[in-house]
């Protein structure tokens, strides 16, 4: 499996390793990104868990799909994430509630 880089507003990047990148693997790359990734905890101020995505649907730079997760002390959080590269994705936006 590859692993995605990832882009935040002012964060760090995780990469992927492998030949090709499905939109299942934006997806579970994603999610495991949002649940172990402290630079995520830095930016909304608590732990993240039980982080779910949709599954994007193409695998194109551009496209955008959304997660969801639980924070320690403030309930659920909706992160939007978009394709930046063929083995990429940021989270651009990130909203409580």
């Amino acid at each position: 499996m590859r692993r995605l880089r990832l882009a935040l507003p002012l964060a760090g990047v995780v990469v992927l390793a492998a030949c090709t990148t499905s939109t299942t693997d934006f997806r579970d790359q994603t999610e495991d990104f949002l649940n172990e990734d402290g630079q995520v905890e830095d930016l909304v101020d608590g732990d993240v868990t039980e982080a779910e995505c949709e599954e994007p649907l193409d695998t194109e730079v551009g496209s955008r799909y959304s997660c969801t997760a639980q924070v320690e002390n403030a309930g659920t959080f909706t992160f939007e994430v978009e394709i930046n590269a063929e083995d990429s994705f940021r989270i651009f936006d990130f909203s409580q509630g």
